[in-house]
């Protein structure tokens, strides 16, 4: 609908005259209020009816503009007052009375004052909806200390950032899912949150629309309801529906492309194999090889799995204890116990013996470090192998990968063995008796990167497999081990 417009002021001259007024108006309503300034609120409602009237268009989120602006001054005359809570809601507007957190928080910010907050950011993917090109987004969210479980948009934003009706909603139903979530876990789940959406650049987005950013929205909550940061290098492609299972979003393409060339990120979660094998081949497309994609699956615990991926965690063996629970021997049975606050492993055949932490058949993308010993070595008149080493990506006995120091051949060994067949990188180095090394590796998908203490050794893509059992390994000999530490996505603390 097209209104009348004052004969002396032009559209493009308006426009920008709305935008500044409505942009800066919270800052000015709070700068007066914080220098006890008079602030006529009269003449400001009379001032929005003013530019209202000529304003073009039905435009929904425009539309939502004057009615926050409205609320603003509602909260405004209740700041300047010194009231803190919202009262006789009968004439306030509707946004007041649907919204009396957000009423309560605007409020708060204008008489300078704040609750104290946690705050959890995770990154989006959203396809702008003109050209279905995709960005990169960051959301922020803010958990206040005391409230009702409401979720809100930041009063300071909301003007900057206008939201389309299903965005709010379908945040607001990733912020219910999160409560149920969290509270079958024991955790407390009586706050509120405001939230923002950021560029790269930590500047408001002018614009958000759709549904596809709130299985991220639900992700984040989780984080930030039990105080913890997720991993920044994921990415979720996936939007919750109403009864909290998880579905697949459009322009996978797009947004696997804007996440490829952001350049920050090592994961990308899907829940659905369509989605997972479309975001697969346009990473080939985009040649990287450094991004993993995990398909997360749509049932009942799917959000409980992605909480789980993104969580970044560490299990730390000093073996000052003695206690093996946590671990399992696999191959030649070998002799593992604790020496002197050491792991120690002997085995005087071939083939090998492992001692594999039990339960971390499902990680995937993570950084490993352990010292090694090399004590003895029991090798046969041929002068075969003699091994010490960490163990990743295992099934079982014929299908690993093992980074090893061989003390007959003096060489340090990358061993990828599939099906009983080994392909074996060798690297010469001085291996002493006696003496501890830091072996490390990092697997991120499927780059894998070796390390002998933080020296550089091999790097390489593996594709056999992207996901395994860890551990520590020797062959023909007797080997002590210390601080075995892994850290990544996915892996519960100790």
């Amino acid at each position: 609908m097209m209104r009348k417009r004052p004969s002396n002021v032009s559209w493009a001259d308006q426009g920008e005259i709305f935008d500044l007024m409505a942009i800066n108006l919270f800052q000015h309503l709070q700068e007066s209020i914080k220098n006890a300034k008079t602030l006529n609120f009269g003449d400001l409602y009379q001032y929005l009816e003013t530019w209202k009237s000529f304003t073009e268009g039905d435009d929904e989120q425009e539309s939502n503009r004057w009615d926050i602006m409205y609320s603003l001054l509602w909260c405004a005359e209740r700041a300047s007052k010194g009231i803190s809570r919202c009262v006789d809601l009968a004439e306030a507007p509707e946004l007041i009375k649907k919204n009396k957190a957000w009423a309560r928080n605007c409020i708060e910010l204008l008489r300078g004052e704040n609750r104290s907050t946690v705050t959890s950011s995770t990154p989006i993917a959203i396809s702008n909806p003109l050209d279905g090109v995709a960005n990169i987004f960051n959301f922020v969210l803010e958990i206040l200390e005391s409230g009702d479980g409401e979720i809100f948009h930041h009063p300071m934003d909301m003007l900057a950032t206008l939201p389309s009706s299903d965005f709010i909603d379908s945040a607001r139903i990733a912020w219910n899912a999160a409560r149920k979530l969290m509270r079958k876990s024991g955790v407390d789940i009586q706050y509120d949150v405001r939230w923002r959406l950021l560029d790269r650049y930590n500047k408001p987005i002018t614009r958000i629309s759709g549904r596809s950013a709130s299985a991220a929205v639900a992700m984040a909550s989780c984080f930030a309801l039990q105080r913890k940061v997720p991993d920044d290098g994921t990415v979720i492609l996936a939007q919750i529906k109403n009864d909290g299972k998880l579905a697949s979003v459009m322009g996978i393409k797009e947004k696997v492309k804007a996440i490829a060339a952001d350049g920050r990120f090592d994961t990308i979660i899907t829940v659905s194999q369509a989605d997972h094998k479309e975001a697969q081949e346009t990473l080939k497309e985009q040649r990287n090889a450094n991004i993993a994609v995990v398909n997360a699956g749509t049932n009942s615990k799917t959000l409980e799995n992605i909480v789980d991926l993104c969580s970044v965690a560490s299990r730390k063996y000093s073996f000052d204890s003695g206690d093996l629970r946590d671990w399992e021997i696999s191959g030649e049975k070998g002799e593992w116990k604790i020496e002197d606050g050491e792991l120690s492993g002997r085995s005087k055949r071939f083939p090998s013996s492992e001692l594999l932490i039990a339960d971390s058949g499902k990680w995937a993308d993570y950084k490993l470090e352990c010292k090694v010993k090399l004590l003895e070595t029991f090798e046969d008149s041929s002068g075969s192998l003699s091994w010490v080493a960490v163990v990743i990506r295992y099934q079982d006995t014929g299908n690993n990968c093992v980074f090893a120091l061989d003390f007959p051949k003096q060489t340090v060994n990358i061993d990828f063995e599939y099906a009983g067949d080994p392909k074996i990188t060798k690297t010469h180095f001085d291996v002493v008796k006696n003496k501890y090394y830091k072996l490390k590796v990092t697997a991120n998908g499927n780059h894998l990167q070796f390390f002998i203490d933080d020296r550089p050794i091999h790097e390489c893509i593996y594709n056999s497999f992207s996901r395994g059992k860890v551990g520590v390994l020797i062959v023909r000999a007797h080997a002590h081990f210390d601080d075995f530490m892994i850290e990544g996505k996915g892996i519960n603390a100790e």
